[in-house]
């Protein structure tokens, strides 16, 4: 089964993207709230969600907080995250 890439509108959010893999069991949502200063600046929480909306506030709360500390800083980046579940990787014996 290939990557399946659904839009999620939100009203004040450039983009917010749920991915999800059956195979690879990937189920995440990327967030993008705003790029007027520059480009999207943020990093990926891995974590247990009870559901989707919960998920969803997550990213949507992280996304935004990252355009707000660098507007803050000064820097010319926007705010974005990801947000998914805890994936444990496992090495070879």
């Amino acid at each position: 089964m290939a990557l399946k890439i659904q839009d999620i509108n939100i009203k004040g959010y450039e983009r917010v993207i749920h991915a999800t893999n059956e195979i690879t069991k990937l189920d995440c949502i990327i967030s993008i709230h705003n790029t007027k200063l520059g480009p999207a600046l943020g990093g990926v929480r891995s974590w247990k969600y009870s559901n989707f909306e919960e998920q969803k506030k997550d990213v949507l709360r992280l996304s935004e907080a990252m355009t707000l500390k660098s507007s803050v800083c000064g820097i010319n980046f926007g705010g974005k995250n990801k947000v998914g579940p805890v994936l444990f990787l496992g090495c070879g014996n």
